[in-house]
């Protein structure tokens, strides 16, 4: 029997639903009852993680990220997942990973950054430098930074200036992912792609799709032949590796 897999969605407004489409389209099925039990919750309280980083909000998301965390655990969840970046910033997932081991009986919490830089690692061993597309709070965090540090690579950034852009692209609200995503603007992916290019230039050989809601942008597997590393996928991979096993998995393309 496998596990219930639990969404915490609210944290940016297509992360919860693109992940379960994850789940979805990275689970070995023929028919209907082959798929996974899923349950996401929908939690549009949690605060913006990137203010509460920067330290333009006092009210840390980690409150409604465990309320979240805590209805998936007593709706019976055995894998939970909170699919943004941002949120496993210090200030934010400490206090979660604390609160969390007060109810988790049993549940296992995944970490999507440390599971995106050890699949960046086993799949493409050779890399030695990445690229980084997040939001300004992710990368003032430095939690990439720390995790590919220490597996020897090294994170590529992008400038000051393509930087405001892929805030900008997140988070404009006339063009910014968060307000239009179906279909995403045309100016978004433009500065995504700008940024991603000026890294790639500057040695990237892979690009950390390092917000949630960046893959609805770039949706494709390469950019100039670098492979993108879509951090929802990766997550939804390991979701469905806890709660069913490996067997239960799409072969990953490459």
């Amino acid at each position: 029997m496998s596990k219930l897999i639990g969404i915490v969605g609210g944290v940016g407004p297509k992360a919860g639903e693109s992940t379960h489409a994850a789940v979805l389209a990275n689970t070995r099925a023929v028919r209907d009852s082959d798929h996974l039990h899923v349950l996401l919750y929908t939690n549009p309280s949690v605060p913006d993680r990137t203010e509460f980083v920067l330290g333009r909000s006092t009210e840390n998301p980690a409150t409604e990220i465990l309320r979240s965390l805590r209805l998936l655990v007593q709706f019976g969840c055995g894998v939970v997942c909170v699919p943004c970046n941002t949120a496993h910033s210090p200030a934010v997932w400490d206090v979660v990973q604390e609160g969390f081991q007060e109810f988790a009986v049993g549940a296992e919490l995944l970490n999507i950054v440390e599971l995106t830089a050890e699949f960046v690692t086993h799949t493409y061993p050779s890399t030695s430098h990445v690229g980084l597309l997040a939001t300004d709070g992710t990368i003032a965090a430095e939690v990439y930074q720390h995790a590919f540090n220490h597996r020897n690579v090294r994170v590529v950034l992008p400038t000051e200036t393509n930087q405001r852009r892929v805030q900008e692209a997140i988070y404009h609200p006339d063009w910014g992912i968060k307000s239009k995503s179906s279909p995403v603007a045309q100016e978004a992916i433009d500065a995504l792609e700008t940024a991603a290019f000026r890294m790639i230039a500057d040695g990237a050989e892979a690009m950390i799709l390092g917000c949630t809601e960046i893959p609805l942008a770039l949706a494709e597997p390469t950019l100039k032949n670098i492979p993108l590393v879509n951090t929802t996928a990766v997550l939804a991979r390991e979701a469905i590796r806890r709660a069913a096993g490996e067997e239960k998995l799409v072969t990953l393309r490459r």
